[in-house]
């Protein structure tokens, strides 16, 4: 399954924002989170979204991430 982002915007500032579209994925082994045309992802948001897909036990994969957003997600990882 594939989560195109920019289908809920452009910036992403909120774990309410994470949990309003990772709380929904259900029966899935792996996701792909894709990223293309998003501006900004904040550390909250990446948090919460690997949280609550560690929670579910889903892997993710990330496309398509600028620079900026590869960095919250590397902290985020690394903070998990």
């Amino acid at each position: 399954m594939t989560i195109k982002l920019n289908k809920f915007g452009k910036t992403f500032n909120s774990r309410m924002s994470a949990d309003t579209i990772f709380n929904k994925v259900v029966d899935f082994d792996s996701i792909i989170v894709d990223f293309q045309g998003i501006d900004d992802a904040t550390p909250s948001f990446c948090h919460e979204m690997m949280v609550v897909l560690q929670a579910k036990k889903i892997k993710l994969e990330t496309i398509n991430a600028n620079e900026s957003i590869k960095l919250q997600l590397n902290k985020a990882l690394s903070s998990i």
